[in-house]
């Protein structure tokens, strides 16, 4: 790709532990403050807040995969080092997480391989 240089991308995945915005959705109709009380995510923190803050690190994170991977040579890799256990009772881990938005860009990888292929 054009502009590409990197052979290796290291990154310390708690420096992607930051939002680019505030959840819009963390207020509600009446602009009252769904966290209230807290000033993170807490056990006390309803549903919303969770979805809230799991949609804005999802839209994040995709973005911060798309820079890196413009940033790669072809055939560049990417390591992700990280702190923390893969056991967790929260059905959407950081792990699922991380998970589902390679397996997402494997998929657009491969529809953009396809459509190539057809074009030749």
């Amino acid at each position: 790709m054009e502009g590409s240089s990197l052979a290796i991308s290291c990154t310390f995945f708690i420096l992607l532990m930051w939002l680019s915005e505030v959840p819009k959705q963390l207020v509600n109709e009446t602009r009252e403050a769904l966290n209230k009380g807290n000033i993170c995510i807490a056990k006390t923190s309803p549903p919303a807040v969770f979805d809230a803050y799991l949609k804005q690190f999802e839209k994040d994170f995709t973005m911060f995969l798309k820079c890196r991977a413009e940033e790669l040579v072809p055939g560049g890799r990417m390591v992700l080092t990280t702190l923390g256990s893969i056991k967790s009772d929260d059905p959407l881990s950081i792990w699922e997480v991380v998970g589902l938005k390679l397996n997402d860009m494997v998929l657009e990888v491969r529809k953009c391989l396809n459509s190539c292929e057809r074009s030749i």
